[in-house]
């Protein structure tokens, strides 16, 4: 269970620190005037959303090798 929650908050740690930086980065911004106060407001918004894409992601993988191994 540990391993299972562990993988999950990873991936919506990564998905969500990517969305953060791509926003701000298309937004015009550069690594010389990133607010981390804003990023982190977009990151808590996006960790989420990264998580519910991450479990749906790992459950349409387990359905895919299921069907495979038939």
């Amino acid at each position: 269970l540990g391993a299972i929650t562990m993988t999950v908050m990873a991936g919506a740690t990564t998905y969500a620190t990517g969305e953060a930086f791509r926003r701000h980065f298309e937004s015009g911004g550069t690594f010389l005037d990133i607010d981390f106060t804003k990023i982190q407001n977009f990151f808590t918004q996006n960790l989420e959303k990264g998580r519910v894409i991450v479990e749906n992601f790992k459950e349409n993988r387990e359905m895919v090798e299921f069907e495979e191994v038939k």
